[in-house]
């Protein structure tokens, strides 16, 4: 599957259990990429050292940076910032009921509206149509 074509099933009406799918996905990968940095910042990694476009040595390297930012609780920024997919869904479905809603009552408006002109513009014609008045007494 494509990135396009997941993304238009994220999208789709009642695609709600792959969008469930989507969000468990990502939560293990970021726990799985997690536990890669806790391992390297605890037992090291293996690093190449390079000179002059040539490989001189493997060097075993802590990476202390590594672990201050795993104790100083950034990780848990990534799971708090990123958008889950189920609650973008509920999120657009929110929206989309919102402006129907919007929408019905700006045509109601318009109904009413309507009908109200109707109402004014017979009372003109009437009021055009009728005979003059003819007063009941004439003062001479």
């Amino acid at each position: 599957m494509t990135a396009r074509s997941a993304y238009r099933l994220l999208d789709a009406d009642g695609a709600d259990s792959f969008a469930a799918a989507w969000d468990q996905v990502i939560a293990r990968g970021i726990e799985r990429i997690r536990e890669e940095a806790l391992d390297r910042s605890l037992n090291g990694a293996w690093v190449p050292v390079f000179r002059r476009g040539k490989l001189v040595r493997m060097e075993h390297r802590i990476n202390d940076r590594l672990a201050i930012a795993l104790l100083s609780g950034r990780e848990s920024s990534v799971a708090g910032r990123r958008e889950q997919a189920a609650s973008r869904r509920r999120y657009r479905e929110q929206i989309l009921a919102r402006n129907e809603r919007e929408r019905l009552k700006k045509q109601l408006a318009e109904e009413v509206w309507a009908e109200h002109q109707a109402i004014l513009d017979r009372i003109e014609e009437e009021k055009r149509n009728r005979p003059p008045r003819v007063p009941r007494f004439a003062f001479i």
